[in-house]
């Protein structure tokens, strides 16, 4: 068999395999970017990819959590797609079962300060407890989803994901600087909705930034676990 038979046959091989977990039996398609973040109809170019039964439902329900927590952020409210989701999908979910995120928003939500990256004061806003181990484990399978659509391969099981959020009231600043040539992208799923971009740097990291409803930008870096960790100017 030549190089590009066993090319495809590696391929096929691939397909066949969870994007997250690896396992080989009873796969189906998984909406990497979920389906719950945009309003309808939904987009023609959603990102699909292997994913067993198991993932695909754990996936599912990360994905709600993820919903709840964008449309709950302050910073969202301006954006049409947001409210839209907020009024069409997560106001009549939270009144026939109350999500983990609202749930918490009425029992343990706080106000705090919040101050301009400059230190001026803004006012007190109310602030959410989230569960980290959710939010990251749900980044972590859009991560896997997102490499790969990409590369056409699983991400190697030695691989360490670095996930960091910036701060909101940088956002337009940050993106506007990292719109670059050396940048892959911007890629838009849905108007408004969801934006990343990618660059492979020379020495091995991968750096991925999204941006959710033009508002929560989050950060990936990708790093085989025996390399060190990615420090500026990977990171924002």
């Amino acid at each position: 068999m030549g190089r590009k038979g066993k090319k495809h046959k590696e391929l096929r091989r691939q397909e066949r395999l969870c994007v997250y977990c690896g396992e080989s039996s009873s796969c189906t398609l998984d909406d990497v970017i979920p389906r719950a973040l945009f309003p309808d109809p939904l987009p023609s170019n959603m990102i699909t990819v292997p994913a067993c039964r198991s993932c695909d439902q754990r996936k599912g329900e990360l994905d709600t959590y993820l919903r709840d927590v964008l449309t709950a952020d302050l910073w969202s409210f301006n954006n049409p797609q947001a409210r839209t989701v907020l009024e069409e999908k997560v106001r009549p979910a939270v009144r026939n079962n109350p999500s983990l995120v609202w749930r918490a928003a009425a029992t343990r939500s706080r106000m705090m300060p919040v101050r301009t990256p400059g230190g001026i004061y803004l006012g007190d806003l109310p602030s959410l407890p989230l569960d980290g181990n959710r939010l990251n484990l749900e980044l972590s399978m859009i991560t896997k989803g997102l490499y790969f659509q990409i590369f056409k391969k699983r991400l190697p099981e030695d691989s360490r994901l670095d996930i960091g959020r910036v701060d909101a009231l940088l956002v337009t600043q940050l993106w506007d600087r990292l719109v670059q040539p050396a940048c892959n992208g911007p890629f838009a799923i849905g108007s408004n909705v969801f934006l990343f971009m990618f660059v492979i740097h020379s020495m091995g990291p991968m750096l991925m930034h999204w941006l959710f409803f033009n508002t929560s930008t989050f950060f990936v870096v990708t790093t085989r676990a025996d390399e060190p960790r990615a420090t500026a100017p990977f990171l924002p």
